[in-house]
């Protein structure tokens, strides 16, 4: 991702049909201040690189498949009801601060299968069983 700077990423998205915008602050944004044109960027480039995109499909595992399996090397990840195959895998997964999120956590035991050292986040920083109930109107 360092060779996707700014520039790349603003390209990227033009190029999508998304025009940008540089607020005063800075920061970047859709010219339509719309996240969901972003979206639907993202989803037609996914399209077109044959790539598929499963929502509400969770990794339960992820083992590696040496060169002699039958599609070469890489990995092959069990979801709850089949089996899908990657040359390369990203964990790119919550903590389990707000499990009603979806971050319950459950990269944790993938990346420690892997060799990673996993270190205890401690206690959440978060409101969570302290009884807000929000900011005063």
């Amino acid at each position: 991702m360092k060779c996707f700077d700014v520039d790349a990423t603003v390209r990227l998205f033009e190029e999508c049909g998304v025009a940008t915008k540089i607020e005063g602050n800075g920061k970047i944004f859709p010219e339509s201040d719309r996240a969901a044109d972003v979206l639907a960027a993202l989803v037609r480039r996914l399209d077109r690189s044959g790539a598929s995109l499963r929502c509400l499909s969770p990794a339960v595992g992820i083992e590696r498949i040496d060169d002699s399996a039958e599609c070469g090397p890489g990995f092959a990840i069990r979801l709850p009801d089949s089996t899908v195959t990657a040359r390369r895998v990203i964990v790119a997964v919550g903590g389990r601060s707000y499990p009603g999120c979806g971050t319950t956590g459950d990269g944790y035991a993938i990346a420690y299968r892997f060799g990673h050292t996993i270190i205890d986040p401690g206690r959440p920083w978060c409101p969570s069983g302290l009884g807000w109930t929000g900011l005063p109107a």
